[in-house]
């Protein structure tokens, strides 16, 4: 009995103890400040410039920070060095942010700030630029972080490394030709001619020749898309560009017929050719040789019942 007594009155201590020491328990359950790159990993082309954000999640009483972060310089060059949204403008100083070699360097702290802020900090960016082909990882080195706080204390974290691998680029291109048009008059300019790779969206137009270009194109693979009023779409697809280059793409020749733009080659497409047989009527001359004609009719005829987008490997 006296022994049921004992482990109460022990368990009751405890329980009054731990109620007083609700920081302790904080302590335990909180995630561990981490020091981290955002993006992590990062693919950018020969010559272009990226940037590189340095952020503390999970941190309490924050005060300050001061990083090197090491790089290979025969892959990236250093650009510029700012600091982030943590340290505001008239509330911070940071008097080191410089590239020396190899390495990163930056120190900021807040200044006359009351309540140190908590939670996750945006405390840098970091400009580089693709210098040569290759990969660079990105390494915070031994002791090389120091995260304080109010109390000019470190504060324990985390680090986590990253990287950037520079891609060499070429420039791609190739014809594109409107069915049933003759060159120079009224010639093949003016087709949409978009390339579409897993992190790229860009946009050319054909020439007169039919004839496009997209300079400095990363490797990598790519679909091509094609686009002109009173043509099919045409999509070239899995084009792989590597180097060296300059890449030259097989040529594509868009299928006419589609007046009304609904991918279609359709009675709807020769009703409309034939109400305007005769006339100077640009919305159903197909071939653009400035009348509506016997001409337009038989492109529309002979490719009768064709659906787009129309698929052509690379």
């Amino acid at each position: 009995m006296k022994g049921v007594r004992r482990l109460a009155v022990m368990g009751l201590i405890l329980a009054m103890t731990l109620a007083l020491m609700p920081g302790a328990i904080a302590a335990a359950d909180k995630a561990p400040a981490v020091v981290f790159l955002q993006p992590q990993f990062q693919t950018i082309s020969k010559g272009a410039t990226t940037s590189v954000q340095v952020w503390v999640n999970n941190v309490v009483d924050f005060y300050g920070i001061e990083f090197h972060l090491q790089f290979d310089p025969l892959i990236l060059d250093g650009v510029d060095i700012v600091r982030g949204a943590a340290f505001p403008v008239g509330n911070s100083i940071f008097p080191v942010h410089n590239f020396t070699g190899n390495m990163v360097n930056f120190s900021a702290n807040l200044v006359g700030v009351p309540a140190p802020p908590l939670g996750n900090m945006h405390v840098a960016t970091i400009t580089f630029r693709g210098r040569e082909v290759g990969s660079s990882s990105l390494i915070w080195p031994a002791a090389g972080v120091v995260v304080a706080n109010a109390g000019g204390f470190p504060i324990p974290h985390l680090l986590q490394n990253g990287g950037i691998t520079v891609q060499s680029t070429v420039d791609v291109g190739g014809f594109a030709f409107m069915g049933g048009r003759t060159f120079p008059f009224p010639g093949h300019a003016g087709i949409a001619v978009d390339l579409v790779g897993s992190s790229t969206v860009l946009a050319a137009t054909t020439l007169v020749d039919g004839n496009y270009t997209f300079p400095g194109i990363s490797t990598g693979t790519y679909n091509l898309h094609f686009n002109h009023k009173f043509y099919l779409t045409t999509h070239l697809q899995n084009c792989i560009v590597g180097a060296p280059g300059p890449v030259m793409l097989p040529a594509v020749t868009l299928v006419p017929g589609d007046l009304n733009g609904d991918q279609r080659i359709d009675i709807l497409d020769l009703a409309t050719c034939a109400a305007k047989y005769g006339l100077a009527d640009p919305l159903a001359d197909v071939n653009g040789d400035g009348v509506v004609n016997l001409l337009d009719l038989v492109l529309i005829g002979a490719n009768f019942g064709k659906i787009g987008p129309i698929l052509q490997p690379c």
